[in-house]
């Protein structure tokens, strides 16, 4: 059994696993490398997702989800889709921000 660390990026629901340092650390990435993504075709986009994967788990960042009290390490494709979610819904963020705007 393990706990998390401040690198770990927490899969849940809820402020504490959204503002979690290594969640935050994985948002700033992913905001970082949207212009890219936003460029590739659809079918091309799991390069950046896996490449994002790969760059925090080098970095010592686990990708982390709690069953009951025992947390666990998921697996790549897990860890991609939660970089793939963050990139949609910092989409939705930005289109949501702009038609604010008027």
């Amino acid at each position: 059994t393990f706990f998390p660390t401040q690198k770990d990026i927490l899969l849940g629901r809820g402020l504490s696993f959204h503002k979690h340092p290594g969640t935050m650390f994985m948002q700033q990435l992913v905001e970082a490398n949207k212009p890219k993504h936003d460029s590739l075709s659809r079918s091309t986009k799991y390069i950046v997702v896996n490449d994002i994967v790969q760059i925090l788990k080098g970095a010592g960042c686990r990708f982390l989800k709690r069953d009951g009290d025992i947390w666990y390490e998921v697996c790549d494709d897990v860890a991609a889709e939660k970089v793939a979610n963050r990139f949609r819904n910092l989409r939705r963020e930005q289109s949501n921000m702009s038609n604010n705007l008027f």
